[in-house]
């Protein structure tokens, strides 16, 4: 008896170290797909900076107000719909990876908004400012920096 409960444990352990090992390679192969961009993803950015670069090439030969807004509101569009495919991303995550987004995004939302009213207020003392280019581009690299941050901080 003592041998046939033997054999029995040692296919059950058998059998959950499978299923534990065909679980977590299935989590990792989905959370690996969820990290890649989709192709919606990647045409948008594309359009985006098609849009930004004539926006940019157009703006110094228009002299009349009109076709300057149209021209400037150019990237606008792709920005929503950049805005609208990364809240479905969001949207598709588990609990904690929502919970992490939204520290890193709380992040760089209070950083930006301080330091868009300090330039603000050293632009009415007199100061020159840097262009708001480098801006963004802060923005994406506290995005980095934050969303690392609150893996750890959750891990």
């Amino acid at each position: 008896m003592n041998g046939l409960r033997g054999y029995m444990h040692v296919v059950r352990d058998f059998i959950l170290r499978e299923y534990a090992r065909n679980t977590l390679e299935a989590t990792e192969r989905a959370e690996d797909a969820r990290r890649r961009m989709t192709p919606a993803e990647i045409i948008t950015l594309i359009v985006y900076l098609t849009a930004l670069i004539v926006s940019h090439l157009w703006l110094p030969h228009l002299q009349s107000s009109a076709p300057r807004v149209l021209v400037a509101l150019l990237p606008l569009p792709p920005i929503v719909l950049i805005v609208t495919l990364s809240v479905r991303r969001v949207l598709a995550l588990d609990e904690l990876q929502r919970r992490i987004e939204l520290v890193a995004l709380s992040v760089v939302a209070v950083s930006t908004w301080l330091c868009c009213l300090t330039c603000w207020l050293l632009q009415h003392a007199g100061m020159s400012m840097p262009s708001l280019s480098l801006g963004f581009l802060a923005m994406m690299a506290l995005y980095g920096v934050a969303r690392r941050w609150a893996q750890r901080h959750y891990a």
